[in-house]
């Protein structure tokens, strides 16, 4: 799972093998393969899902970044972990939320749709579908065209 990825680190001239200290720690292995298996998951996601205490996993994290087997992206006031070296920062779609994520798909599938027709097929309540498209458009992977009174949401990728 973990083979094509170069876990050497250069440190003062020295070479460092960050495996070693990944998988020298149980915990910390956990946490690496989530963050492997889920790029862009933030704190929060990570202590639930693991169910481990804020600062257990603080520290792992921490350690996880010295290695430079993670880094850290912030976006607001949450910081998405994803594994060193895969994230390529022009892919920002990692960074969204469940939620954004639905909305995301159907603006792509179904270019110039109205926020009307979103909340609609989301069950949604529009001013939730406007917080959510203010975000995605903050990360630059949406755009809208004013219609009259009414915007139409496009792709900015494609």
């Amino acid at each position: 799972m973990v083979q094509g990825l170069n876990f050497f680190t250069f440190k003062g001239g020295e070479t460092i093998n960050t495996r070693a200290t990944t998988e020298s720690n149980p915990l910390r292995k956990k946490i690496f393969l989530l963050i492997w298996d889920r790029p862009g998951i933030h704190h929060r996601e990570i202590l639930r899902t693991l169910g481990i205490t804020n600062g257990a996993l603080v520290q792992h994290l921490y350690i996880l970044e010295r290695e430079g087997d993670i880094r850290a992206k912030l976006k607001g006031h949450r910081k998405h972990y994803f594994i060193a070296g895969i994230f390529d920062d022009k892919d920002r779609r990692h960074l969204l939320g469940p939620t954004q994520k639905k909305i995301y798909s159907l603006i792509t599938k179904e270019e110039g749709i109205y926020q009307k027709d979103i909340a609609n097929r989301l069950g949604m309540s529009r001013a939730n579908i406007c917080y959510h498209i203010k975000e995605i458009k903050g990360l630059g992977l949406i755009q809208d065209k004013k219609e009259g009174k009414h915007k139409r949401y496009f792709s900015t990728e494609g």
